[in-house]
């Protein structure tokens, strides 16, 4: 599976590390900087090496995005290789010229949404897996440490490997009640009480 490139300004790092995350809990394979370089990897040649191995390029769009040579300059390798882009537009701005006929995805409004259309373009583009709605990494953690009480240590790992084949937190919450003891499902009720999700 082909990866997709993260393009941001350094002014979004922020956003670009969530949408990177949350891409990655949908399922989504991209490369980003903050999380791909290693400590001893020289910083321009790692970004060059991930930029033209990738499939394509996902564009944190802002107004900082579309003003950075470094971004142009990504956005330019990827299209002159043949490869997609795929604009995520953060901040109302213009485009940039070669992206001007490019349709993007407003996530300035409703955000789970965007997130999706962007896992949905990037996997017909060949760059993700089956789309998953992402799960909390908070609420993962809970639930392995409320469930090891009741499972014993093999709790957190089930967790983990139920939330990466769940498609969503309903479906994850029901795997796990599949997996509970039916003399334990009063322990797991109440531990999704405390949670807040029942």
């Amino acid at each position: 599976m082909s990866h997709f490139f993260l393009s941001y300004a350094r002014a979004d790092a922020a956003i670009a590390l969530k949408i990177a995350n949350d891409l990655r809990r949908a399922g989504a394979a991209i490369w980003v900087d903050q999380l791909d370089i290693k400590p001893s990897d020289r910083w321009d040649s790692a970004v060059e090496a991930g930029l033209r191995s990738s499939a394509g390029v996902v564009l944190v769009m802002s107004p900082r995005s579309v003003s950075s040579e470094n971004v142009l300059d990504e956005i330019s390798v990827a299209l002159d290789a043949g490869a997609q882009v795929v604009p995520i537009l953060v901040e109302p701005c213009q485009a940039p010229l070669r992206l001007a006929r490019v349709q993007f995805i407003d996530a300035t409004g409703n955000y789970e949404n965007a997130l999706k259309a962007c896992a949905a373009a990037m996997k017909k583009l060949g760059g993700a897996a089956p789309i998953r709605s992402p799960i909390a990494s908070d609420l993962i953690e809970a639930l392995g440490a409320g469930l090891t009480p009741i499972l014993g240590p093999i709790a957190r790992h089930l967790v983990e490997h139920e939330a990466e084949e769940a498609n969503g937190e309903a479906d994850l919450l029901g795997r796990l009640h599949d997996r509970v003891p039916a003399s334990d499902r009063d322990k797991f009720a109440a531990l999704l009480r405390s949670l807040g999700r029942q």
